[in-house]
C-alpha cells in the first residue's frame, strides 16, 4: 500500500534570515520524510504570478504574517486545507481549520540579554523596540524588564512619538535625545538587529562612544548587519532552523 503523501505550501518571507533558516529546517525535515511534498512560495521575484496546479490540492500551509495580505488570505481559503502552522504570528480569529503557532521564546531571549549585560557589570539598562506595538516586541520588553527587576534594576524604554512614526528625520531626533538622556554606561537591548543598527548609527553621529558609554545588543544575528556595522554588532541568535 502506497504511503500517504502530505502536500504542504510553505509561504515565508525569504527576505529575512530568520525565515530562510526556518525554511532550511523545514527542508531538512522533509528530506528525511519523503511523504512530504512541498511547494515553496514567499517574497521572491520568481514567484510573481505563480498559481498552484489545480490538481495539486494542498493539505497544509506554513505561513507568516503574509496571511494578512490578499495573497495570504487566498491561501488560507484553499478548500483542501486540513491544517496550518503560523510562524511568529497569531492566526486570524476567523480561521477555523486546526492550526498551531511556532514562535521564538521571547522570555529566554530577554533573560539571555539581561544576563549578558549584568555579566558586563552594567547597572543602567534600556530597551528599544519597533515603531509600533507588535505583540512579540511588547513581550520581549516585558520579560526584559522582569529579568532586570529580579536583579534589582529598572529599565528605560524608548517609544516612538506618533509624529515620528512616518518621518525618519523626526525619529532620529527623538532617538538621539533619548540615548543622550540615558545614564551611562548603559546597556541597550534592541528588539531586532536593524533597530540595533539604528542605535549604533545615532551614537556615531552624536559622539556617543560604543561600547564605552553604550553597549548595544540585537536579536536574530543577521550577518549582513552585524558584520558591517561600526563597531560590529553583538546579537542573540535564536535557533530558527530547529523551529522549522
Amino acid at each position: 500500500m502506497a504511503k500517504r503523501t502530505y502536500r504542504v505550501i510553505v509561504n515565508l518571507d525569504v527576505r529575512h534570515q530568520a525565515a530562510r533558516e526556518v525554511i532550511a529546517g523545514i527542508l531538512r525535515f522533509a528530506a528525511k520524510h519523503p511523504e512530504w511534498d512541498l511547494q515553496m512560495r514567499g517574497n521572491h521575484p520568481s514567484n510573481d504570478g505563480f498559481t498552484l496546479d489545480p490538481t495539486w490540492k494542498p493539505d497544509g500551509l506554513i505561513i507568516d504574517d503574509a496571511w494578512k495580505t490578499h495573497e495570504g488570505a487566498r491561501l488560507l481559503a484553499i478548500p483542501s486545507l486540513r491544517g496550518a502552522i503560523f510562524t511568529s504570528t497569531l492566526p486570524p480569529t476567523s480561521f477555523r481549520i486546526p492550526h498551531e503557532s511556532v514562535a521564538t521564546d521571547d522570555r529566554a531571549l530577554a533573560v539571555a540579554a539581561a544576563k549578558l549585560f549584568l555579566q558586563h557589570g552594567l547597572t543602567n539598562f534600556a530597551f528599544i523596540g519597533t515603531r509600533g506595538d507588535e505583540r512579540w516586541c511588547e513581550a520581549r520588553k516585558r520579560f526584559f524588564r522582569a529579568a532586570l527587576k529580579d536583579a534589582g534594576f529598572g529599565l528605560s524604554v524608548y517609544k516612538s512619538p506618533r509624529s515620528a512614526r512616518k518621518d525618519w528625520s523626526e525619529e532620529r531626533k527623538a532617538m538621539a535625545e533619548w540615548i543622550k538622556s540615558l545614564p551611562k554606561p548603559c546597556g541597550i537591548w534592541a528588539a531586532y538587529d536593524q533597530r540595533a543598527m539604528h542605535v549604533l548609527d545615532i551614537c556615531r553621529a552624536n559622539g556617543i562612544s560604543v561600547p564605552e558609554q553604550v553597549q548595544v545588543l540585537g536579536v536574530d544575528d543577521e550577518s549582513y548587519i552585524c558584520e558591517q556595522t561600526t563597531p560590529t554588532l553583538s546579537s542573540l541568535a535564536p535557533d530558527f532552523e530547529a523551529g522549522g
